[in-house]
């Protein structure tokens, strides 16, 4: 299955559908799009993101080899259902941040034709006029299978990720979920616990806002996204409870520390900040 002769289908064209859209342009027999929101679609369509707005979720899936389904994770499993009562059998890609929960309850309803596909990629602006086709370039694309996924899908999976210019690598749903949990959303809970610690001084002393540099930008950027993302990767993935635990224990022990402890804790944290930043694929400015 090579993705120059198929017709693939992006459901949500919002942030990431609409970028994978633009990605694909010229790249695919045919991209077309299917979302709720009338407008979001209409505005794919304008942008070039898809070839042609479905009139319905059935009528995308009944002309399409593969489906991506590019939502929220709440949404995913009723979305892929509702595909599997349509009677069509595409190839149903996940390009949600959370997988294991997903997994379990589709992988044996498409009977090896489905798998994640989540790039590691994004802004705290999501909506299709934010969509970009370069958004992928140079990401790592989480390609999540296990024994029962059909080697063709996990092939057109790589596929379509070098087409968008991403490095692909295979994982397990578990093991998905616990990496996106420790580097992924742990900091967007930290994000957004700092932002609303900061935020309680602020309201105290308003005119400390005045010092708030780069540090403080920085370190709370990602709680700027939308917060029903936030909601929805709580709910979901499973793994991030235990990373939030120690994460705050990591706290307590900072809180309980010394000077020279505390020093030793930043040196280590500094040398481990860098060991992982050095297996990423894409180049962060740090």
């Amino acid at each position: 299955m090579r993705l120059g002769d198929r017709h693939l289908g992006i459901v949500g064209t919002g942030l990431i559908g609409g970028s994978l859209g633009l990605a694909l342009r010229g790249r695919a027999a045919s991209v077309l799009g299917w979302d709720l929101d009338g407008d979001a679609l209409r505005r794919a369509l304008v942008l070039g993101a898809v070839d042609e707005a479905a009139s319905s979720l059935e009528a995308l899936c009944s002309r399409c080899d593969a489906v991506v389904l590019a939502l929220p994770p709440r949404h995913v499993v009723g979305t892929a259902e509702a595909i599997f009562r349509s009677g069509a059998l595409p190839v149903v890609f996940n390009a949600a941040s959370v997988q294991a929960r997903a997994f379990r309850a589709l992988s044996p309803l498409f009977s090896g034709r489905y798998a994640g596909f989540h790039p590691m990629a994004g802004r705290e602006k999501g909506g299709i006029d934010n969509a970009d086709g370069e958004l992928f370039r140079g990401a790592f694309c989480a390609v999540v299978a296990d024994e029962r996924t059909d080697g063709e899908v996990v092939d057109l999976a790589r596929e379509l990720a070098r087409i968008i210019g991403a490095e692909s690598g295979l994982l397990g749903p578990d093991d998905h979920d616990r990496a996106t949990a420790c580097v992924s959303h742990l900091p967007l809970l930290t994000a957004t616990a700092l932002a609303l610690a900061a935020g309680e001084e602020l309201d105290r002393r308003p005119d400390f806002a005045l010092l708030a540099g780069g540090g403080f930008r920085d370190t709370t950027r990602v709680a700027a996204g939308p917060a029903w993302m936030t909601a929805d990767l709580w709910a979901e993935n499973e793994a991030l409870e235990g990373c939030l635990d120690r994460l705050i224990a990591t706290l307590q022990q900072m809180r309980r520390s010394t000077a020279d402890e505390m020093e030793d804790l930043a040196r280590l944290g500094a040398s481990r900040r860098e060991a992982a930043l050095s297996r990423t694929f894409r180049r962060m400015r740090p």
